[in-house]
């Protein structure tokens, strides 16, 4: 188990930890990535068009009905940063035992409270496809979310205590294997409804190994808690839910949008193009996510001055990989779409260039997630996830009817604008970098443009690939292979040197304790 007696793993084991979880992240995205793409081909060549944009309509679903669990999951994990780094094991087992009860009372109501807004949802969707299975569809993809949030305690320990490895290797496997079952299933009956039942099927096989692996991580862990353990959880989740459901409705709302607004042939042809973008999000989130515990432990006993150079030091790092992948899209989407769904027509460059400006202000934002999370920030500006993501919808809902896909593109960049780059810079200003707002922006707006220097010699080498006589495929690996080996090297030093200087021991810091 690689854990002394008191539950705390050894600082040598440390830095392989570390390691395992940045590459198990990426694993695991990169998995959900490919079977995203995978799934939109194999469905729409095999079985229609319309059947390609309900499942991608269906990952959207997944995550709606991962509110549920109403952000006590990311609360819990906040809370036992701090615990589970000083070897408390009775707060750490009561809080997870807080959590798994809370859980299993939210499951109850859930459940039926979701068949009415599917059945409302499904009726709406502009589609031939018939209604009883679409309803049927969301259905089996609904139970298996719920389902797998009975192992919320468990994931949330491996997180905290810097195993999220453990996680990812059966999360991302688990997708793997339900792409394969599934797809193979629906081509052989020649039936779409194949894909969500093996999903339903395999994640009761997910479920028994997180929990095992649970087990073997905790084996001490016992049912029991005390009121204040819920009352703790429950009061950090009451913030932690407006950053859930903001977030949420912000990254998972452009396909439904299309769906209601245009029809699931349009959710196709936008998905073609937003998959590269989300994949590239999803390796960068892993990334990140895979280092909060990290970046969190170091925070604890980290002064004002210390938290202000780390945050300067993964932000340059973050700004310049944004830059470098963005430019990565912009030049290799075309090629994407061509070599891996066969279809040539394209967006125009105009839209591409819009995709890429969005993707640049998803992926340069995501330190401020990460350091919020790291520090248990959730109560400053609680409320700006949800003006985000209620902003976004409304933009959203007029740009798209008025102008297509591309209104969605504009309503995302204008509010990141708004909401992420100033807004949410603000708080992370006062809740971590203990600084005022305006000379925290004139530090990112420093790092910013450091990053775009460095950027530089990258887009000169993605110009002349471009413009090299190549099939789409070579085109595409040879653009993205280019920004990756770029990328891993520059932004690894970058980080090696900005916390090269150990941080100053001070005594420890509770996150509650920080943001009341």
């Amino acid at each position: 188990m690689n854990q002394r007696p008191d539950g705390r793993t050894p600082r040598s084991m440390m830095g392989s930890r570390h390691t395992l979880n940045l590459a198990s992240g990426v694993f695991y995205f990169a998995a959900r990535a490919v079977c995203a793409v995978i799934q939109l081909r194999v469905v729409t060549q095999y079985i229609g068009a319309e059947y390609g944009g309900l499942n991608a309509v269906l990952n959207q679903v997944i995550y709606y009905v991962m509110l549920a669990e109403m952000g006590l999951s990311t609360a819990a994990i906040s809370l036992l940063y701090a615990p589970v780094e000083r070897g408390d094991l009775p707060e750490t087992a009561g809080l997870l035992s807080a959590l798994r009860g809370d859980i299993r009372r939210l499951m109850w109501v859930a459940a039926p409270l979701s068949l009415p807004l599917i059945y409302v949802y499904s009726r709406s969707v502009h589609s031939e496809i018939p209604w009883a299975i679409a309803f049927t569809c969301m259905v089996l993809v609904a139970a298996s979310t719920l389902t797998t949030l009975v192992t919320v305690h468990c994931q949330a320990y491996l997180n905290a205590s810097g195993q999220i490895y453990r996680t990812n290797v059966i999360l991302g496997g688990g997708a793997l294997l339900k792409t394969v079952v599934g797809l193979s299933a629906a081509v052989y009956l020649h039936s779409y409804l194949a894909v969500p039942a093996a999903v339903a099927l395999l994640t009761m096989g997910e479920v028994f190994l997180l929990r095992r692996t649970f087990r073997a991580a905790f084996p001490t862990f016992a049912g029991f808690h005390l009121a204040e353990h819920t009352l703790k959880l429950r009061g950090q989740a009451k913030y932690v839910l407006f950053h859930k459901v903001g977030g949420l409705i912000y990254y998972q709302s452009d396909f439904i949008i299309l769906s209601l607004a245009a029809s699931l042939v349009a959710v196709k042809t936008y998905a073609q193009y937003q998959y590269l973008a989300a994949g590239m999000i999803g390796l960068f989130n892993a990334a990140f996510a895979s280092l909060t515990a990290s970046i969190a432990a170091r925070l604890i006993a980290a002064s004002p001055d210390e938290r202000r150079r780390q945050y300067g030091t993964v932000c340059l790092a973050a700004y310049f990989a944004a830059f470098c992948l963005a430019g990565a899209f912009r030049y290799s989407v075309g090629s994407f779409v061509e070599a891996l769904f066969h279809e040539d027509r394209g967006l125009g460059s105009g839209v591409v260039t819009l995709f890429a400006v969005l993707l640049f202000l998803n992926l340069s934002k995501t330190v401020d997630d990460v350091f919020i999370t790291a520090r248990g920030a959730f109560r400053p500006g609680f409320y700006l996830p949800l003006m985000e993501a209620a902003g976004y919808i409304a933009q959203g809902a007029v740009l798209v009817r008025w102008m297509g896909s591309e209104g969605i593109l504009w309503a995302g960049i204008a509010t990141n604008l708004i909401f992420a780059v100033v807004a949410k810079s603000i708080v992370v200003a006062r809740a971590v970098a203990e600084t005022p707002a305006p000379m925290f922006l004139l530090r990112k707006a420093m790092s910013l443009a450091a990053a775009a220097v460095l950027a530089v010699p990258v887009y000169l080498v993605f110009s002349r690939i471009d413009a090299l006589a190549l099939n789409a495929t070579w085109k595409f690996v040879l653009i993205n292979v280019v920004a990756v080996s770029y990328v891993l090297p520059v932004s690894l030093a970058i980080v090696q040197r900005g916390f090269a200087v150990a941080p100053e021991t001070v005594p420890v810091v509770e996150p509650e304790e920080v943001v009341s």
